[in-house]
């Protein structure tokens, strides 16, 4: 398994080089299946946002926006999980469609 960081000798060499890497590593990042981890971390960080909107810019009682947070945790965490699912089978879907016409064009 590779290193996830790079270090400065890895350096890209030229502009061309670095989009070529950062379109390489969006390629990966959509090629990945998605997860209950980044499901539940992606919830809880709009949950906490939700909390400091309701506590700090609306001045809801915090003993009242505490339960709104955990509500909306309970409801983000499984909504992203399976927005993220939707997405990820229509990318794959698609993939395969696109395969399928390649291989029919190159027989």
């Amino acid at each position: 398994m590779r290193p996830r960081g790079r270090s400065r000798a890895t350096r890209p060499r030229s502009r061309a080089e670095a989009r070529a890497t950062a379109e390489q590593r969006r390629q990966e990042k959509l090629n990945r299946a998605p997860s209950w981890g980044t499901a539940f971390q992606r919830g809880g960080i709009a949950a906490a946002a939700l909390f400091v909107i309701l506590a700090l810019v609306f001045k809801t009682n915090v003993a009242a926006a505490i339960p709104l947070g955990l509500l909306a945790a309970l409801l983000y965490i499984p909504g992203f999980y399976f927005t993220d699912t939707l997405l990820y089978r229509a990318r794959m879907r698609r993939r395969a469609r696109e395969r399928a016409r390649q291989q029919e064009a190159a027989d």
